[in-house]
Parts: C-alpha cells; sequence; structure tokens
C-alpha cells in the first residue's frame, strides 16, 4: 500500500512504482492514495489509482484529473460540530 500527501510524496511514490514495475518479473498489484504524477505511473503501467478527498470540491476535481478510485471522508470539523449539537440537545431534552 502506498499513500501519499503532498508534492514530494507524489514524486516519489511514482519513482517507486517505475522502479518496482521495471524491476519484478511476477506480477503485482499497487493499492493506495496519490496525487497526479502516481495516477499517470500507475496508468502508464496498468494500474488503478485513488485519491483520498475531504470534500466535495475535492472529489469533483479528482474526478476531472481521471482518478479511477475517489474516497470521500467528510470535514473532521463538522462532524465534530455536529456531534456537539446533538449533545447539546441530548443535556437540554434530559433536564
Amino acid at each position: 500500500m502506498l499513500v501519499v500527501g503532498e508534492a514530494s510524496g507524489d514524486l516519489h511514490g511514482a519513482n517507486l512504482i517505475r522502479h518496482l514495475k521495471e524491476r519484478s518479473e511476477s506480477p503485482f498489484e499497487i493499492y493506495g492514495v496519490g496525487g497526479d504524477k502516481i495516477r499517470e505511473t500507475a496508468h502508464r503501467h496498468g494500474i488503478k489509482a485513488c485519491m483520498h478527498c475531504a470534500s466535495a470540491a475535492f472529489a469533483a476535481g479528482a474526478v476531472k484529473r481521471g482518478f479511477d478510485l475517489v474516497m470521500l471522508t467528510s470535514d473532521l470539523a463538522s462532524m465534530i460540530a455536529g456531534a456537539r449539537r446533538q449533545l447539546d440537545d441530548l443535556k437540554a431534552a434530559t433536564k
């Protein structure tokens, strides 16, 4: 599994995929999350590429850029705020 979160990791991940594919005598699969360089290298070697996004806007961009799979997670701050509201409502209802 390969997971990167910024440009230099994307470049190193792409190079790793390329080197592994060039040197491997046996077929293998690579799973992970990366940026455009990993996507381009993966596609060049017949590997699907995934982008992990924190918002729908980023997810739409990832789809337009050609990622095969987009994983969308909710914004953590919004999740925490929602949980706090629910707890406050529960506290108010039990008084």
